[in-house]
């Protein structure tokens, strides 16, 4: 296993250039409200103050058959001298060496997550909800005025 290249920006300004140019295929910040306020086109996927507690990965539900990969190149990555580093250069980060996965199924200890399909949609039908008074997450569903 061979984890891509981490390449390290001094400001967020050359981060972007380097994505917007395609130099690099993702980014990763400590400082994500700054980064969007700085930067337009951008947005939180899932914003739960503390729902990862550390640094969680996430894959629209669409892209059901990309969880596996995910999942495969996190556990390999994680076994790596390469990821045992990082780990030591940035001590005060608890890094997960259980190489713990998610299973994107509903449980009982997690009955918040919704069961996520395994394979790829073939469409994808979304909405806008920004009435934040009258929509609601209920049992991992939006509902609510702009869905109801």
């Amino acid at each position: 296993f061979k984890p891509s290249k981490v390449v390290e920006k001094d400001t967020s300004d050359d981060m972007f250039e380097a994505l917007i140019k395609g130099d690099v295929d993702a980014v990763y910040t400590s400082s994500t409200s700054k980064m969007l306020d700085e930067h337009g086109g951008y947005g939180m996927v899932h914003g739960a103050p503390g729902w990862t507690r550390g640094v969680g990965y996430g894959c629209h539900p669409e892209y059901g058959d990309v969880v596996g990969l995910l999942n495969d190149g996190l556990r390999r990555y994680k076994g790596t001298s390469a990821y045992a580093a990082l780990c030591a250069k940035f001590s005060n980060v608890t890094c997960d060496t259980k190489r713990t996965t998610f299973s994107n199924v509903k449980t009982t200890a997690s009955p918040e997550i919704a069961d996520h399909p395994t394979s790829r949609a073939d469409i994808v039908l979304a909405t806008e909800a920004d009435w934040l008074t009258y929509n609601r997450i209920n049992d991992a569903v939006l509902s609510g005025f702009d869905i109801e």
